[in-house]
């Protein structure tokens, strides 16, 4: 149905094409050095944790820089396509959106792009067009790629939002895909951010969060360093959802006036979920290791500051079994340093 393939739109075909395969599978996108011009696919044997083989895909800076230049060359030639959207046929707005998904992988944070791109998505899902999962496909695939700029992008994330007011939540495998892009890039607090706006909306919704906690615990424990990761924990441990009621229903707003739906706003209600096993068995977790960081201690203790200071009696006791001059004994010391800095908060 949209198969204009012509030479001064290869590179952009060839992004699109890459992006949309291997749907709904772990991908690893990143720059790398490839020999080869174009895109390296590898499909491992190593299976995905949610699924499936994981698929790498990687591009040279020359493939990169290439694809940028055919996206802004097409752009430059033809701007008055992108300024008249309603009147293009649905082909070539199927050509204009590849375009700009180019860009997309080229570009941080380009505020006008993106506008072109949202208008043009908007205008193929009102012609009928099966356009909202494919997006998905692609803007989830971008932010969990290992390509930084892209990853942290903080547009594609508030995209990342829209799509999931649209379709009212996200698959198991963007949730998947959002844990991916904090592992690549830790402190990655636009992916820490979504996550806690999912937690909340879903939450009002009522909607289980129960594959997002998993994989938060275990994210968590992984990085005892990763800020970003811990105080999203501490934030999924608190009841103040509604905090995202009004930026939600923003918004949903501006998502029924642009693709003519009818979504709900949020209503604030009651939420009561007992999370005292998790902060219990997290902090119980810490005490096991002797964790030394900080950052995990900060992310409970508005919590656990009683269960902190029973530690620390326990911990002191246990000075008095090792050689004061002993490796032991200082890391003990310091080890009870830090709980106890921590407690005072």
């Amino acid at each position: 149905m949209h198969e204009m393939r012509n030479i001064e739109m290869n590179l952009c075909y060839q992004t699109y094409d890459i992006l949309t395969s291997h749907h709904r599978q772990e991908k690893i996108l990143q720059v790398g050095p490839v020999e080869s011009d174009g895109f390296l696919v590898v499909e491992s044997d190593v299976e995905s944790e949610f699924g499936g083989s994981i698929v790498e895909i990687a591009l040279n800076k020359r493939t990169y820089l290439a694809i940028f230049k055919q996206a802004h060359d097409y752009w430059h030639d033809c701007r008055s396509q992108f300024k008249s959207i309603e009147t293009q046929s649905t082909d070539k707005l199927w050509d204009l959106y590849k375009v700009t998904v180019s860009y997309l992988l080229t570009t941080n944070d380009h505020h006008y792009i993106v506008g072109i791109h949202e208008n043009i998505l908007t205008e193929l899902y009102n012609r009928g067009e099966p356009i909202l999962d494919t997006e998905l496909e692609i803007i989830s695939t971008l932010i969990s790629s290992k390509m930084r700029k892209v990853n942290k992008n903080s547009l594609l994330w508030h995209l990342m939002k829209k799509l999931t007011t649209i379709n009212g939540t996200v698959d198991e495998i963007t949730i998947y895909r959002i844990f991916k892009s904090c592992q690549y890039h830790p402190c990655n607090y636009y992916a820490s951010e979504f996550l806690i706006w999912l937690v909340r909306v879903r939450r009002l919704l009522g909607q289980d969060n129960e594959l997002i906690e998993q994989l938060l615990v275990k994210s968590c424990r992984s990085d005892l360093s990763d800020v970003s990761l811990w105080i999203t924990l501490k934030q999924y441990l608190q009841i103040n959802n509604e905090v995202v009621i009004s930026d939600y229903n923003v918004m949903v707003d501006d998502v029924n006036s642009k693709f003519k739906s009818h979504i709900s706003h949020l209503v604030a209600k009651q939420h009561l979920e007992d999370h005292s096993h998790l902060i219990s068995t997290q902090l119980n977790w810490l005490f096991t290791i002797k964790c030394q960081n900080e950052t995990p201690y900060i992310s409970l203790v508005d919590y656990t500051k009683e269960l902190m200071i029973q530690q620390i009696s326990k911990e002191t006791q246990q000075l008095d079994k090792l050689d004061k001059s002993g490796v032991l004994y200082s890391d003990q010391i310091d080890y009870i340093r830090i709980l106890t800095k921590v407690s005072r908060r």
